[in-house]
């Protein structure tokens, strides 16, 4: 297929294939792998792979193919000519230029499902807003997991703006009532619900039901009781289940 690159396993990703370690390197290195993810058991990997080797079980030819392209991809980046990046690049991480970038992202990234009776976009005029959801003033939930750290986490754990902040933001006059249960006050204009998933990575974010929480659900019932305009924003890795809340 003309493929130019070199096969890197996952994480631990060999230790998956059924039966003995010794076995799983073979398998995994015939099939076609040419660097593999070993963190715990890199020492393990090397002898195992040489006894496959001297066992005739994993052939040298396999062996110069997979060193071929790794070495290929090294010289293509110039890895050998300049091992390390310029420090001095380091004061442009997390400048203006990245995060203009890391916003057109989001922006690109939102997908705007159902917007009945021109509810949005809502107007920086607006003088009551509720503002509700276990996700509307969570930054860790907005940010996901791979954030800081491989899960993420609830909670302010990154520098950045919440939903609710950003409201108040961009709608300075107006008065912004916050309620966790969806109760909105007399007067409120618009209800901006934001629900969403626990900040999750690979594996321990894995669901039998991606039907959305019933707590969440149970805000949006709430504020639909108000009689007003509800802005409902999903903060998710996945598709989610989102019938409760259509219907």
């Amino acid at each position: 297929m003309g493929f130019q690159g070199l096969i890197v396993s996952d994480w631990n990703g060999i230790d998956e294939i059924p039966g003995p370690y010794e076995h799983d390197i073979e398998q995994a290195v015939n099939a076609g792998i040419d660097m593999v993810m070993a963190p715990d058991t890199y020492r393990a990997f090397i002898a195992g792979l040489k006894k496959n080797v001297a066992d005739g079980k994993v052939s040298m030819s396999r062996i110069d193919a997979a060193v071929r392209r790794i070495l290929t991809v090294k010289f293509k980046l110039k890895l050998f000519e300049r091992p390390f990046r310029d420090p001095a690049l380091l004061a442009k991480v997390g400048s203006p230029e990245h995060r203009a970038v890391a916003r057109q992202a989001v922006r690109e990234s939102q997908v705007l499902l159902v917007n009945k009776n021109n509810a949005l976009p809502l107007r920086s005029s607006l003088t009551s807003v509720l503002v509700a959801g276990s996700a509307a003033d969570d930054l860790g939930i907005q940010t996901g997991g791979w954030t800081i750290t491989w899960q993420g986490a609830s909670g302010r754990h990154t520098d950045g703006t919440t939903v609710l902040e950003a409201i108040k933001k961009a709608a300075p006059s107006a008065t912004v009532t916050v309620s966790s249960t969806g109760q909105a006050p007399p007067g409120a204009q618009v209800a901006v619900v934001v629900i969403g998933e626990q900040p999750y990575a690979e594996m321990k974010g894995d669901r039998q039901d991606l039907t959305v929480d019933p707590r969440d659900v149970e805000v949006v019932r709430t504020a639909k009781k108000a009689g007003i305009p509800v802005v409902v924003v999903l903060l998710s890795g996945r598709p989610l289940i989102l019938e409760p809340i259509l219907g």
